[in-house]
């Protein structure tokens, strides 16, 4: 019975959140579509609780169509080579229709971004006004209905969101794979 009180903290448990960059910042760092809201979505390409965070962007992003661009930054460490470049994950990402993904080098970019945790997303307006900042998962690798998502849905709808920003759930982005903790 500890082990699965132990298993349930772990992920319920949320990731680290950094501060946040301000909307000039984060233009330069990421850029934004002129004409539509733009999701940035920060991962580290072994984490398996990313996992289900992708399941939840392909079902927000089949449902808002071209409301959205969407962007997701992989954690590259450039002193482990192309092996982080081949991770199943990145591949999933690359498979999803209109979802653009780029590296970020030694996780440079989520941390401008304050971007700690595997699974954090941003969603700016063409303008750079952040609209929406947290997690789209219920808890570590359990996809499913949950507040950020319902909340991405919200917005890219035109209606006002329950909340703006969510708890993330996942593994550390700077770190050589999935927490160990």
């Amino acid at each position: 019975m500890a082990g699965l009180s132990l298993s349930f903290s772990y992920e319920s448990a949320p990731g680290a959140k950094g501060r946040l960059p301000s909307a000039r910042s984060a233009s330069e760092r990421v850029g934004f579509d002129a004409h539509r809201p733009t999701l940035v979505l920060f991962a580290h390409p072994h984490c398996p609780c990313t996992r289900a965070t992708l399941d939840e962007l392909e079902r927000l992003l089949a449902r808002a169509g071209d409301k959205v661009e969407a962007v997701v930054y992989f954690y590259s460490n450039e002193g482990v080579g192309g092996m982080q470049r081949r991770s199943a994950l990145r591949e999933r990402a690359h498979a999803m229709p209109g979802v653009v993904v780029r590296d970020d080098p030694d996780g440079r970019i989520a941390a401008d971004m304050g971007a700690l945790t595997s699974g954090q997303v941003h969603l700016w307006s063409p303008g750079g006004e952040l609209l929406f900042e947290g997690g789209i998962t219920v808890s570590r690798g359990h996809a499913g209905d949950n507040v950020g998502v319902a909340a991405l849905a919200a917005i890219l709808d035109g209606r006002e969101p329950a909340v703006r920003s969510t708890l993330v759930h996942g593994c550390r982005i700077h770190d050589e794979g999935p927490d160990e903790s």
